[in-house]
């Protein structure tokens, strides 16, 4: 067995990741991380590290992995090309991981790598959201408010193993995408393709599909934040504009620029209202939207 050390998982879910070509991104990690001990505690009552993951608003978290790669913020530990950011290793030298070396283990580790890692972060957020370890831990909180409160790792052993047999693969819950009419999204999208049909003119040259699936990406992230209502809307300009509007007087708003006014790398842009007044704002690439939004709330969890 590997030493009791959470960064020696942390390079096993970077070295899966790599191998497979598959992206990794500090939000993504934590929640990996998080069902390796969980479904591992299931299994055989290992809980691999002494580390106790915190129930922060996007789901359970590390801090000890958090500093190690907050200065990452959105930006992926592992790309899609599987290359490594080495710049969040240096201070860890690789391990050497052999499969002989797991044991008993072995077949938890793997299938859970198998099942979770090329899952998106946002899927992993919303399926903790779900499970009673992280909404126990969040109980009596706003869906926003910060908090340092550690999980029960004998609740999450209790529950992740009353759902081995009723759930395969490793998976408490379906193991499927989430679709729209889940988070009961149908009223604001259907608004919007009504926009459409009075602003598609504006939008030359750029698809209905593509601007439909962008505002249901973002309201489905948003969505963790448990708002009470959407507002969406096309604007002249070729904008998508989105806003959640949250419990304690907060509001998210997202705009989404498409066309030739659009660069990749800083076509959203976001923001947090509280009771009208601008908390904070940034702008990032539409796919690090899910990334920033988790690193433009956290930061205030550390002090919690």
């Amino acid at each position: 067995m590997y030493e009791r050390n959470i960064h020696t998982y942390v390079e096993l879910v970077i070295e899966h990741a790599k191998k497979n070509g598959i992206e990794l991104t500090p939000l993504k990690l934590q929640k990996v991380l998080y069902y390796l001990q969980a479904w591992s505690l299931a299994f055989s009552g290992d809980d691999l590290f002494d580390d106790v993951p915190q129930a922060w608003v996007r789901g359970p978290v590390y801090p000890a992995v958090y500093t190690r790669f907050c200065q990452l913020k959105a930006t992926p530990i592992v790309h899609a090309n599987a290359t490594v950011n080495t710049a969040a290793l240096l201070a860890f030298p690789q391990t050497e991981f052999t499969i002989s070396a797991l044991r008993d283990q072995e077949q938890v580790l793997e299938a859970v790598l198998h099942e979770y890692v090329p899952k998106t972060a946002e899927w992993l957020v919303r399926q903790t959201h779900c499970e009673k370890p992280w909404l126990e831990a969040r109980a009596g909180l706003d869906s926003v408010e910060p908090s340092s409160k550690e999980l029960s790792k004998e609740t999450m052993k209790t529950y992740y193993s009353s759902s081995i047999h009723q759930h395969q693969p490793l998976n408490p819950f379906a193991s499927q995408d989430v679709s729209a009419s889940d988070f009961a999204l149908e009223s604001p999208l259907a608004e919007l393709q009504q926009q459409w049909e009075n602003k598609a003119e504006y939008f030359t040259g750029i698809s209905k599909e593509e601007v439909m699936q962008r505002a249901q990406h973002l309201m489905m992230t948003m969505q963790s934040l448990k708002p009470s209502m959407f507002i969406v809307s096309l604007t002249y300009d070729h904008d998508l504009y989105v806003r959640a509007e949250i419990a304690g007087g907060r509001s998210l708003h997202a705009s989404v620029t498409f066309g030739e006014d659009s660069d990749p790398e800083d076509d959203t842009f976001l923001a947090m209202f509280l009771n009208g007044e601008e908390q904070w704002n940034v702008s990032c690439a539409f796919h690090q939207t899910n990334e920033t939004i988790y690193y433009q709330l956290v930061p205030t969890e550390l002090v919690a």
